[in-house]
């Protein structure tokens, strides 16, 4: 079992395709936000697009946790 977060997020992204996939959006969303950021100022329809990635972003990111946690659950009973 990988020992570092890293490794097992590592570990998980080549061999868990929806943990992958759910990066890759995440990723994606951050990088769509970075763009949104990068004008000097928002509009209000900017301000709730914002919004709403910020949002998507952290759901993505509790589901990439909860695989974890799950794998790491599993794994641990494995090896008990």
């Amino acid at each position: 079992m990988p020992q570092s977060d890293a490794d097992l997020r590592l570990h998980l992204l080549e061999t868990d395709a929806h943990f992958a996939e759910l990066h890759h959006e995440h990723h994606h969303l951050g990088d769509e936000l970075a763009r949104l950021q990068a004008g000097p100022y928002l509009s209000e329809e900017q301000q709730f697009r914002e919004i709403e990635l910020k949002k998507r972003k952290l759901r993505l990111k509790d589901q990439m946790s909860l695989i974890i946690d799950v794998y790491r659950r599993e794994n641990s009973h494995a090896t008990s």
